[in-house]
C-alpha cells in the first residue's frame, strides 16, 4: 500500500514517461541515426522515399502522415515517437522508419527529423544532395576506436616529448665569431 505523500511522485513519474517518449531515443548506447534514400541518389524533381534509421519503439506512430515542410533548403519531417496511450513493453528498436519525400529541385538540402509533439526536439539532421554527385564517405569510428586512437596519439606525443628532452644539446661558442 502506498502511504500518503508518496503517491504524487509516482504519478508525476508515470505522466512524465508517458508524455515524453522521445527520452528512449536519447540513450547513448543506441547507434547513430542514419539515412538511406530510395533510389540512391535521389532523383531530381520526382518524389522519393527514405529509410530513416532511429532508435524508437517499433510500435511508434513514425512519420505523421508524411508531414513534411520545406523552407528554403531545409526539409523538416515530424516523427511521432509515441504509440498511442501505452507503448508495448521492450526496449527501443533501432531500425528503418519509412519517410515519403516530395519532389525536390537540384541542390543541397538539410533533412531535419523533429519530434511531432515537441518540435524543438531534433532527432537527427542529414545532408541531402539532389542531383549532385554523391559525397565521399568519411570513416565513422565507434567510441572505443576513438578512445584507442586518442590514447595512441597521447602516447606518441609523450614519447616525442621525452625524446626531445633527452636529446643531447649542442652549444656553440662565440670563439670563432668576430665582433665588430
Amino acid at each position: 500500500m502506498i502511504r500518503g505523500g508518496t503517491l504524487m511522485p509516482w504519478l508525476v513519474a508515470i505522466i512524465f514517461f508517458a508524455t515524453f517518449p522521445h527520452i528512449a531515443l536519447s540513450q547513448s548506447t543506441s547507434p547513430s541515426p542514419r539515412l538511406a534514400t530510395i533510389p540512391s541518389p535521389p532523383p531530381v524533381n520526382q518524389p522519393f522515399d527514405a529509410d530513416v534509421y532511429l532508435s524508437a519503439n517499433p510500435s511508434s506512430i513514425a512519420f505523421y502522415h508524411n508531414d513534411v515542410t520545406i523552407t528554403g533548403n531545409v526539409v523538416t519531417a515530424k516523427f511521432g515517437s509515441g504509440c498511442g496511450f501505452i507503448c508495448p513493453g521492450g526496449g527501443p528498436y533501432y531500425g528503418p522508419f519509412r519517410l515519403h519525400l516530395p519532389a525536390l529541385s537540384r541542390g543541397s538540402y538539410t533533412l531535419r527529423i523533429i519530434d511531432g509533439t515537441f518540435p524543438t526536439f531534433v532527432y537527427a539532421e542529414f545532408s541531402l544532395g539532389i542531383g549532385l554527385s554523391p559525397p565521399i564517405p568519411l570513416p565513422a569510428y565507434d567510441q572505443q576506436t576513438l578512445a584507442f586512437l586518442s590514447a595512441l596519439m597521447a602516447m606518441l606525443a609523450c614519447v616525442a616529448l621525452r625524446k626531445s628532452r633527452n636529446a643531447p644539446t649542442h652549444s656553440t661558442s662565440d670563439s670563432g665569431n668576430i665582433h665588430g
